[in-house]
């Protein structure tokens, strides 16, 4: 067997000690369950605060450097809110008696609707923005501290605490 030589062994022993405190890290995972996007803010025991959109269906992983409290909220998201304001203006140019050929198989939908599925068509709008607007849920609980014990080695695919939010038109975002 090769002998290493002092220099080689002081790095070695270098990345050795700088990876440890990785191993006591603790992990967050929030799963968005449902079918459509989530806008969440993260706020971890370290003291960071992150927002971030996650897709349908996808989890994200965030890593503390101490265990402590977390808390996970369901945001508004402004992009779907400014899609619907889109839709809004569209319905009520056809309302006051405008084309709303903007998208073409929405205005053949208010076409055929006329007056009163037009009108319907607004209120549902007006309704989902608000519901949106109103709508937050708000998770929270504990990452445990972990103590450096090298025989407790952690798996990074196995973070210690979990979030799973899920929309539904009735109620909006709910999370356990």
């Amino acid at each position: 067997m090769r002998k290493l030589n002092p220099h080689t062994k002081k790095i070695l022993l270098f990345l050795i000690v700088l990876s440890l405190p990785l191993l006591a890290c603790g992990g967050l995972t929030v799963t968005n369950s449902s079918r459509r996007a989530l806008v969440v803010r993260v706020n971890l025991p370290d003291g960071r605060v992150n927002v971030k959109h996650i897709q349908a269906l996808s989890s994200e992983i965030w890593w503390a450097a101490n265990g402590g409290p977390y808390s996970v909220e369901a945001l508004p998201d402004e992009d779907y809110i400014q899609r619907l304001n889109r839709l809004s203006d569209i319905t009520e140019q056809f309302l006051h008696g405008g084309d709303p050929g903007d998208i073409y198989i929405f205005s053949n939908e208010l076409k055929k609707g006329g007056l009163e599925g037009a009108f319907a068509t607004l209120l549902d709008i007006q309704i989902r923005i608000a519901r949106e607007k109103e709508t937050s849920a708000l998770c929270s609980g504990e990452i445990e501290d972990l103590d450096l014990d090298l025989d407790d080695v952690r798996n990074p695919q196995n973070p210690d605490a979990s979030v799973a939010f899920i929309y539904d038109e009735e109620n909006g975002w709910s999370c356990k």
